[in-house]
């Protein structure tokens, strides 16, 4: 009676892991600004990614993974979200590294200068749904949600309203065996020109540190590329900034170099970089695709010149690189 009841406990156990796995599939959401960065990272070939882009919208939105593999021969891949904040940039980076081998870690420090340890919920499902479910996961909901956020964002499913209404049964197969699109590197560009461009705020000399939390995972994330062998670039994308975030990167200059970090703030080197502030910002956080490609090129540059990046260029495991340049 006993392995009876045993028996029946593990077959409605096993049911319900089924109906929830298969829930979250016909109800997936899928967004460009972190869902899809996300979620796609697990279809990239095992330790393939030699450049791992991780942060905030200013990655995705600026940095061309295309133009680093077609002109540099970089394997390079954008993992954010939007306004991502630091705890998330550590377990999306622990999320990586259990399939990949970077070098390089290249992180935007936009969103730890801008919004510092306030994180708005309008960009959790961004931040939150594109990540596999793992014990990795489960610390970052812990770390990221409140007790009550819980509710919504965990199991992943109960957060997708906005497709409930968009299931039928003619779609439902074609959702769950959707696959993603293994030559989306997670780049997402726009080729609007901003109607208010301003300078970048660079003048500032003031130095201001950051809040805890930020700063607490920033000294997370810089032991673990310590531990882990990658070279890390903390950087800043060109953007038109306030005073008070550029107080932020001076702070962040000197602390990187105590840490021996590669820090580069790309606000003071327009000139460098090719940046014309009437035509290259989307809007006032984002450069546009012309603006991209011209940051992306600066940086390649350098990522380049560090000698630790092979060029994967005609390595048929890159091929999906080779797919997304011709796109």
């Amino acid at each position: 009676m006993k392995k009876n009841i045993i028996i029946i406990r593990t077959v409605y156990i096993l049911l319900f892991c089924l109906i929830m796995f298969f829930a979250g599939k016909a109800l997936r959401i899928y967004t460009t600004h972190g869902i899809r960065q996300a979620d796609t990272m697990y279809a990239q070939p095992k330790d393939t990614i030699d450049a791992a882009m991780m942060g905030s919208s200013h990655i995705h939105c600026d940095i061309d993974p295309g133009i680093l593999y077609d002109e540099f021969g970089i394997a390079a891949y954008d993992m954010s979200a939007a306004e991502q904040p630091m705890w998330i940039t550590y377990h999306y980076i622990l999320e990586l590294c259990k399939r990949q081998k970077p070098s390089v870690m290249v992180i935007d420090m936009f969103a730890p200068a801008a919004y510092g340890d306030d994180f708005k919920e309008q960009w959790m499902a961004d931040n939150l749904f594109g990540v596999h479910f793992s014990v990795n996961k489960l610390k970052m909901l812990y770390n990221t949600c409140s007790r009550e956020q819980l509710n919504d964002y965990f199991p992943a499913f109960v957060g997708y309203h906005s497709e409930y209404e968009d299931i039928r049964l003619r779609n439902l197969k074609k959702r769950i065996n959707r696959k993603p699109d293994i030559s989306f590197k997670g780049y997402t560009g726009y080729d609007d020109i901003c109607d208010e461009n301003n300078p970048p705020a660079i003048n500032v000399t003031a130095k201001k540190e950051l809040p805890p939390k930020t700063g607490e995972y920033l000294d997370r994330i810089i032991s673990y590329t310590k531990e882990n062998n990658i070279t890390l670039f903390l950087v800043v994308n060109p953007y038109q900034s306030e005073p008070e975030e550029e107080m932020i990167y001076n702070w962040l200059e000197d602390y990187a170099s105590q840490k021996g970090v590669i820090f580069i703030n790309g606000n003071r080197h327009l000139d460098d970089i090719g940046i014309d502030i009437d035509t290259d910002f989307y809007d006032y956080s984002h450069l546009n695709i012309e603006g991209g490609a011209k940051y992306t090129r600066y940086l390649g540059n350098i990522l380049k010149n560090t000698g630790l990046l092979p060029d994967r260029r005609g390595d048929e495991r890159y091929s999906s690189w080779e797919k997304k340049e011709k796109k």
